[in-house]
């Protein structure tokens, strides 16, 4: 497939980089993917006694979270980090996303009701959700509903690592090799797992996920099929390459 062009996004590009100078490791971070347990790890290994349980809730971190104005050093170190994420089954993400944003709490999150544009709307049905989200403009959608490709700038930043959530004994096993520890965090969690994603999703829903969310489906070795919630084939490889990476990171200086 051809790589998007990320220049549309602007600097919510980097938004998805999680680096601590001086760690080898930059998580790229993609929303209903165990996000929290991973940036609670790389938090922890750097300090285990201002993690705080909830690093999305945090004011301060030790993340970088703009590249403008950063040191060199704090530059080199990202641009000299191995970088890695972790993706999920699209019907099992997607629905987790809804039942954690949309209708699991009661009236739906307001943030995400104003991402789509229909602010004060009743919460809508899986299905009209998924017709508001197949409508929205990927540049702008909430990251929790956007194709993880997307999410994790592939064509932009090639990764030395992809895990998938269905097999976190790589993840745990690949953080071990650079001395950190898989924190457990399920905060929010929604308990969405192979059943679920089965018995709660419409053929409507099915072909609407299909459909929003093909690329996910080849790049990432899942299969359609939604009763096959694990990968079926090994991700597609981007060779290790930082020179788009740079190329960003010096225009948008």
């Amino acid at each position: 497939m051809t790589a998007p062009d990320y220049s549309l996004f602007g600097d919510k590009v980097f938004r998805s980089v999680r680096h601590i100078p001086g760690q080898s490791l930059t998580y790229l971070r993609n929303p209903k993917v165990a996000t929290k347990s991973i940036e609670l790890s790389l938090w922890a290994a750097f300090d285990p006694e201002s993690a705080p349980q909830n690093p999305h809730a945090a004011k301060e971190t030790p993340f970088l979270r703009n590249h403008k104005g950063i040191s060199a050093s704090a530059m080199e170190s990202l641009r000299n980090s191995e970088f890695f994420s972790v993706v999920r089954n699209p019907y099992s993400r997607f629905l987790s996303g809804y039942l954690n944003k949309v209708s699991h709490r009661g009236p739906w999150q307001h943030r995400t009701s104003v991402r789509f544009g229909v602010e004060g709307m009743p919460a809508p049905s899986l299905e009209d959700f998924l017709r508001i989200v197949k409508a929205a403009d990927q540049r702008s959608m909430d990251p929790h509903f956007r194709p993880q490709h997307l999410n994790l700038m592939h064509g932009l930043i090639s990764l030395d690592f992809m895990g998938h959530l269905e097999e976190m004994d790589a993840v745990r096993a690949y953080l071990l090799r650079h001395g950190m520890v898989l924190q457990s965090n399920n905060l929010n969690a929604t308990g969405v797992g192979a059943t679920q994603a089965t018995s709660k999703l419409s053929a409507e829903a099915i072909d609407l996920i299909q459909d929003i969310y093909s690329a996910d489906f080849e790049i990432y070795g899942y299969s359609k099929d939604h009763q096959e919630v694990r990968p079926v084939r090994p991700i597609k490889s981007v060779p290790r390459n930082r020179e788009a990476l740079d190329r960003y990171l010096t225009k948008k200086k």
